[in-house]
């Protein structure tokens, strides 16, 4: 499944509007499809709901990685985080959805900073057009 349905969070005002102006200059570009829908929101991330999320990407340092994880996992299974290994591999768990039948994982993206206290399932790097020969990580997680 293809994901369509994006909404951005940003905390300080200004920044949300510029990535809003973005997404409509890439619509209008035609390097976004219309299909794919992206929604800027002013908002403190710490006071959003991400119980219908199914995908979560955090640029953030370890503070608010600590800050955020207790948020994310809210209404999940908390001791079902499937990143636990003895061995180094990370498997992976579904989540029961609450007040669902219906078994959900929720996929988190790190960028730079992992979650201190969890295996990660996947680490890659990504290169960064500013900084020519520079490879910052990326993080995924299933919980």
């Amino acid at each position: 499944c293809q994901c369509t349905n994006y909404v951005g969070i940003e905390i300080d005002a200004d920044r949300a509007e510029e990535a809003q102006k973005n997404v409509l200059a890439a619509y209008e570009s035609g390097s976004l499809p219309r299909k794919v829908r992206i929604h800027i929101m002013c908002a403190n991330a710490l006071e959003v709901d991400y119980n219908e999320a199914s995908v979560i990407f955090l640029y953030l340092v370890q503070r608010g990685l600590r800050l955020m994880k207790p948020i994310l996992m809210r209404g999940r299974d908390s001791h079902s985080c499937g990143n636990k290994s003895t061995n180094g591999n990370a498997s992976t768990t579904d989540v029961q959805s609450k007040g669902s039948n219906v078994s959900r994982r929720l996929r988190v993206i790190t960028y730079m900073s992992p979650f201190e206290d969890e295996k990660y399932v996947k680490r890659e790097l990504c290169e960064v057009d500013h900084q020519k020969g520079s490879a910052w990580p990326l993080f995924l997680y299933h919980f």
